[in-house]
């Protein structure tokens, strides 16, 4: 017992501690928000994951862009829809419905182009404050991002009609954004667009 407070006395009364053996740097070949916006090849690696995120899509997985053009037919009435009895409902349901809301059905888009919004917007704030990047290829990938970010608030004002327009990641500022009028959207994303 004596020497366990010994050991204790030496930990507490040295400021000995065991950081560097908990503190692991990240691996040289992975992006972080550290290095991401550091050069011209790592920043243009991140806006081509967005870009690779707007692609991937499937239509057995509602969410992604992608798919929005098969359930949009089906929303209005292109399509049909039939429904195999004791599958439960699913998304197409409220798709073929007309039942679509950001709390139930079609929340898959509302969720999905909001992660993306919020990927646009920490790319956006990296590459704004970036002090190493050339200046045509900041330019360039500002320029994208923006035009990432309007053609998300497109297709959700479309679907959804006042969307709040978020342009941070502040979460802080973010959970107290209400819906902003769809013609308010449009305007912000012809601004984008300029």
């Amino acid at each position: 017992m004596k020497t366990l407070y010994y050991c204790l006395f030496i930990v507490l009364f040295t400021g000995q501690s065991c950081s560097k053996l908990v503190e692991v740097d990240p691996p040289i070949t992975k992006l972080t928000a550290g290095n991401a916006y550091t050069n011209d090849a790592n920043a243009i690696s991140v806006v081509s994951s967005l870009y690779a995120s707007l692609s991937n899509y499937s239509f057995g997985r509602p969410g992604g862009i992608g798919s929005l053009s098969a359930l949009g037919s089906l929303y209005t009435d292109e399509l049909g829809f039939v429904h195999l009895p004791g599958n439960g409902t699913s998304v197409y349901d409220g798709f073929y419905s007309n039942k679509l809301s950001s709390t139930t059905y079609g929340a898959e888009y509302w969720e999905g182009a909001y992660t993306d919004i919020y990927n646009c917007n920490a790319a956006l704030n990296g590459i704004a404050e970036s002090h190493t990047l050339t200046p045509v290829v900041k330019k360039q990938l500002l320029s994208e991002l923006k035009f990432l970010r309007s053609l998300y608030y497109y297709f959700i004002v479309n679907l959804y009609g006042d969307v709040p327009w978020v342009t941070t990641t502040d979460y802080t500022v973010n959970a107290r954004v209400s819906r902003t009028a769809a013609l308010q959207v449009l305007k912000n994303i012809q601004a984008d667009l300029r």
